[in-house]
C-alpha cells in the first residue's frame, strides 16, 4: 500500500505514517521550502537554531517504508544553492548541493521529536514517537554534511593582499596593491625609530 501526501509549497516537510504504522505499507511526499534550520541539541537540553544561508527555494522529497515490526526505512533527496564564502577571496560562491537522506527508522512511542542516535551495539537509527514526522531537522543535517567546508569561487582565485586586504582578482594583470602608495597598510605604516641604545651594544662586546 503506498500513500502519497500532496506537495505544500511552504509547508513543513513531514510524512504521516499512521496508516503504514498499522497496515503496513509506505508514504512519500515532495515539496518546496523557502530555507533549511540546523538545530543543535546540547547536553544540558537546550538548542540553538542556525538557518542555512540558501539562494531561492529548497526542493525535498522522501519516503518512507515499513521494513519490520516497528522498524521503517526512510530515503529521499533535498536540493538546494547553498551561498557559500571563497576561501581564498571571500567572495560568494553559489554552489548547487543536492544530498541524499536515508536511515533506519525505529518507533518509539515516548519520542517526541526524530532524531539519530546510536545503539548499544553501535548501529545509528533514527527514532520517532509521533506519526506526523517533521523531517525539517533530517533534511538540514543532510545538507549540511553535503556541502563542502572549502570552496573557491574559481580555480585560479588570486585572493586577498596580505597588507591591505584587496582583492586581488579586481586588480589590472601585473599590478599589486602592496607596491602602491595607495594601500593603507603602507600608508599607516609607521616608520621604524631608531634605537638610542643601539650603540652601546658594542661596549659589551669581548
Amino acid at each position: 500500500m503506498n500513500e502519497k501526501t500532496s506537495p505544500s509549497a511552504g509547508a513543513k516537510p513531514s510524512l504521516n505514517v499512521s496508516k503504514i504504522l498499522r497496515h503496513g505499507g509506505d508514504v512519500s511526499n515532495a515539496g518546496e521550502l523557502s530555507g533549511l534550520t540546523l538545530t543543535t541539541f546540547h547536553p544540558d537540553g537546550t538548542q540553538d537554531a542556525n538557518p542555512i544561508p540558501i539562494e531561492g527555494t529548497v526542493q525535498w522529497r522522501a519516503v518512507i517504508s515499513h521494513v519490520g515490526t516497528d522498524e521503517y526505512w526512510l530515503a529521499g533527496r533535498v536540493q538546494a544553492k547553498a551561498i557559500l564564502e571563497c576561501a581564498r577571496c571571500l567572495e560568494t560562491v553559489v554552489k548547487p548541493i543536492e544530498a541524499r537522506l536515508e536511515g533506519l527508522m525505529r518507533y518509539k512511542s515516548s519520542v517526541t521529536t526524530p532524531r539519530r542516535i546510536i545503539e548499544d551495539d553501535g548501529e545509528e537509527i533514527i527514532v520517532f514517537g509521533d506519526p506526523s514526522i517533521n523531517l525539517s531537522d533530517l533534511l538540514a543535517e543532510a545538507f549540511t554534511l553535503e556541502t563542502p567546508e572549502i570552496v573557491l569561487h574559481s580555480p585560479d582565485c588570486k585572493g586577498l593582499c596580505t597588507e591591505c586586504g584587496t582583492n586581488l582578482n579586481h586588480l589590472a594583470a601585473g599590478t599589486c596593491a602592496v607596491s602602491s602608495p595607495s594601500c593603507p597598510q603602507i600608508v599607516t605604516k609607521k616608520p621604524e625609530v631608531e634605537n638610542p641604545f643601539a650603540g652601546l651594544k658594542d661596549l659589551f662586546k669581548e
